[in-house]
């Protein structure tokens, strides 16, 4: 009679975590400052900004998301990027929209209006605190998804749990 024998999955990251916390910083810094300079554009630019204008926001985060995990994926150990840079993706949005939000409510005190968000126009503080609300749930989102993707070029071969 055969024995089965169950293989544990390797679920160590092996990473080192002041790492990833510099790279989602300094890219996460990066993206916000970036994205929010292009919204602070495209609202003094123009009246109403078309959907597309908008949305157009998100290409911003596919340059960084890439530098970041190349820069961060050369630095790990064969094999273990997809799961450490998940962690990297999840601080990275998170830096990124925070400050989105935070430069969203300043563009507010300076002009008088925020980034407006589907259909939301941000001209009372609770208008601006739904604009920023919106930007950070989509610049978490689309982080992710965007950084999900990248990562499969970087997955390698190895075993399943990989």
């Amino acid at each position: 009679m055969e024995t089965t024998t169950y293989n544990e999955p390797d679920l160590s990251i092996n990473s080192d975590n002041a790492l990833s916390s510099k790279y989602a910083w300094t890219f996460g810094l990066a993206l916000g400052l970036i994205t929010a300079l292009y919204l602070v554009i495209l609202n003094l630019a123009t009246d109403s900004p078309s959907t597309g204008m908008r949305f157009a926001k998100h290409l911003l985060i596919v340059p960084v998301v890439w530098m970041a995990i190349s820069s961060y994926s050369s630095r790990l150990p064969e094999g273990k990027a997809f799961k450490s840079e998940l962690g990297l993706l999840l601080k990275l949005g998170l830096w990124a929209a925070g400050v989105i939000a935070i430069l969203n409510i300043l563009f507010f005190g300076l002009v008088g209006t925020s980034f407006e968000q589907f259909m939301q126009e941000g001209d009372t503080l609770a208008g601006v605190l739904i604009n920023s609300g919106f930007l950070i749930f989509e610049t978490m989102v689309f982080v992710m998804i965007i950084g999900f993707v990248i990562l499969q070029a970087y997955k390698g071969k190895g075993s399943p749990e990989d």
